[in-house]
């Protein structure tokens, strides 16, 4: 037992340590560049992003969740993504290249002239067939073998990092943080496929098309949706007040989001675990300890960050980044309900449920517009983040009480009143901090950090969380 934890900690450091390599560039960039240059970035960044959600049919969790896959499906499955993917990219190419260069704002941009804007489309075809060509990760995490699934992301980090400083370092300017991002997807790519044990072979007959569709489809549909859903906040924020503010929050955004990391990696090892068990109330028992034990972590975050996000953000983008800390402080908030949120889905995923995945998007899409915009009109650019922490709690309390209740019968209070409470002690000390004192000084922040420090203890002998880590048998008491 003392080996298989060790081996799982071990597993969770690789699968994270990409995520402080990418936070180092950021910080090398962001120092180097000014911050109009680094917007530029940002709005290519948000581009990608919007691709690798488009082209996502969510197979890679198909391969993992179904027991006894054969080859052939995969190939079925990897050829049905290849080709969308690829008809995505020519439609891009020939339609809406245009369109995109003025969304993105590359075409006024000098450094985009031709032959510049030819070579960015051309790199951005590595983006358009990640999924598909990263395939090889989900077939190695189905045979749980995490160490060759992880390592090529460490090692296309650590290669596209030096890349990208190398091509700064000669005068490259923005590109060479443009190409730094690029070349990571491309080097993480070809390592997958050279060490997969299985490479997925191109092929037109797609017997099983009807499995894979049903389970995909959903993923499929919240990927159009978050077309929408992840243009939405950036484009606005934009349009109303401006590209350095773009930059601003795109920076705070990007770096509190590296949290959400940590949920894709558990739900990387929750979703093989939870599929090979067999009885629902072993998926729920985890399942609570798991909530438990984050939200414990979270709420030491929330504390650190709360107060002492003024210095460490600061010292580690520089001084021009000093208005995003706010941004941040409230972004960080936003980020830990949704990696809370998030583990919901390998709960459901295991119980061959992607239907409530579907069904969040649909909300996000209709709700997250509207809120943040009223919010950029009330409060600017703080506003704007105060929308996006709304709409989140909003979405979390959705997937708890019409998800997760109805496989464990708690909702969103047994899961989240820990770290809801904590938070909303820290923000409001803080609040209060900044309006008494006006500038918070190094005493009064050691103050406020012992103090919230000996809240979250009490309160955590006081919350469900302590009964649920101690004792299984008290969980699954609750629930009944």
């Amino acid at each position: 037992m003392k080996v298989s934890l060790k081996k799982s900690f071990g597993l969770g450091v690789l699968a994270f340590a990409p995520y402080p390599i990418m936070l180092v560039m950021q910080a090398f960039f962001a120092n180097a560049l000014s911050v109009e240059e680094v917007g530029i970035f940002a709005s290519i960044s948000i581009f990608c992003s919007v691709i690798l959600a488009v082209t996502n049919w969510g197979t890679d969790k198909y391969i993992i969740s179904k027991k006894n896959i054969e080859n052939e499906e995969i190939d079925e499955v990897f050829s049905f993504e290849f080709f969308y993917c690829l008809f995505g990219y020519l439609l891009t190419l020939i339609f809406l290249r245009n369109y995109a260069n003025e969304v993105i704002g590359l075409q006024n941009s000098k450094i985009f002239e031709y032959p510049n804007l030819n070579v960015f489309w051309a790199a951005i075809g590595f983006v358009f067939f990640y999924n598909p060509l990263s395939k090889s990760k989900a077939i190695l995490e189905k045979k749980l073998r995490y160490f060759e699934a992880y390592i090529p992301l460490l090692c296309a980090n650590i290669i596209g990092g030096i890349f990208g400083v190398g091509l700064f370092l000669t005068g490259f300017g923005v590109w060479s943080m443009i190409l730094w991002r690029l070349s990571v997807y491309l080097i993480e790519m070809i390592i997958l496929l050279l060490i997969s044990p299985y490479r997925p072979k191109i092929h037109f007959k797609f017997l099983k098309k009807p499995d894979f569709l049903s389970y995909c489809l959903p993923f499929f549909l919240a990927g159009l949706l978050s077309f929408i859903i992840l243009n939405a906040d950036y484009i606005m924020v934009r349009k109303l007040l401006g590209p350095k503010e773009l930059a601003l929050y795109w920076m705070a955004f990007s770096v509190s989001h590296i949290l959400i990391a940590f949920r894709e990696i558990i739900s990387r090892f929750l979703l093989p675990a939870l599929s090979r068990l067999h009885e629902d109330q072993q998926k729920i028992i985890l399942f609570g300890k798991i909530n438990a034990a984050l939200q414990l972590l979270a709420v030491i975050v929330v504390i650190v960050v709360t107060f002492w996000s003024d210095y460490g953000f600061v010292f580690v983008f520089g001084e021009k980044w000093s208005d995003a800390v706010p941004l941040f402080i409230v972004l960080v908030y936003a980020a830990l309900l949704k990696l809370l949120a998030g583990l919901s889905g390998p709960l459901l995923f295991s119980l061959m449920n992607t239907r409530v995945n579907l069904n969040i998007s649909l909300l996000n899409a209709v709700i997250l517009v509207p809120i943040v915009y009223i919010s950029i009109i009330i409060g600017g650019l703080f506003g704007a983040v105060i929308g996006v922490l709304v709409s989140q709690i909003i979405l979390t309390v959705y997937a708890f009480q019409t998800g997760v209740k109805n496989v464990t019968g708690l909702g969103v209070l047994s899961y989240f009143s820990y770290l809801t409470i904590n938070i909303i002690i820290c923000a409001s000390l803080y609040f209060l901090a900044l309006q008494f004192l006006g500038e918070i000084g190094v005493l009064a922040r050691v103050y406020l950090t012992l103090f919230t420090i000996v809240f979250a203890m009490v309160s955590f002998r006081w919350s469900n969380i302590f009964k649920y880590l101690s004792d299984g048998v008290t969980y699954l008491k609750d629930i009944h």
